[in-house]
């Protein structure tokens, strides 16, 4: 696999990812492939796009940006380096969450393990009711942390 081929090729398929283009998104997977972000892991190409199916139906105008990538080798894993927007409604404010996808391959260049890291709590506050909670938390834990 030629990595800024594939590169140039996925970040024009997430930056420009809707919900009439996930079939698109799935022909990067492998059947079989296995997805896992901070909230659910599930195994499957068709399960794999029903996670960012549910993404799109649940979320305003969710977009991928800031794409980059780093990788070594043909085969070898890549970092994704990624910035998540969306906003829960039409005129609510607009959430960015950054995060990294670690993404390994099979012999065909098809991705068979996608594990996303990013900040969990950055969503949870995009959400009014359980947000300032967590807010409150987080204030706690730094002002205990700056105590000590």
């Amino acid at each position: 696999m030629n990595h800024s081929q594939w590169w140039s090729r996925f970040q024009t398929c997430v930056e420009g990812l809707s919900l009439d283009r996930l079939e698109e998104l799935g022909q990067f997977y492998a059947p079989d492939a296995q997805f896992q972000d901070p909230f659910q892991a599930v195994q499957g190409r068709e399960a794999i796009l029903r996670c960012y199916r549910s993404m799109f139906t649940g979320l305003h105008e969710p977009r991928f940006s800031a794409l980059a990538y780093a990788g070594q080798g043909p085969n070898d894993p890549v970092a994704v380096r990624w910035v998540f927007g969306f906003s829960l409604r039409p005129q609510s404010a607009s959430t960015q969450i950054p995060g990294t996808s670690w993404l390994q391959f099979d012999a065909q260049g098809l991705i068979v393990l996608h594990e996303d890291h990013w900040d969990a709590s950055r969503l949870i506050d995009a959400f009014p009711w359980v947000g300032g909670v967590t807010r409150l938390v987080k204030k706690q834990i730094a002002k205990h942390a700056q105590s000590h």
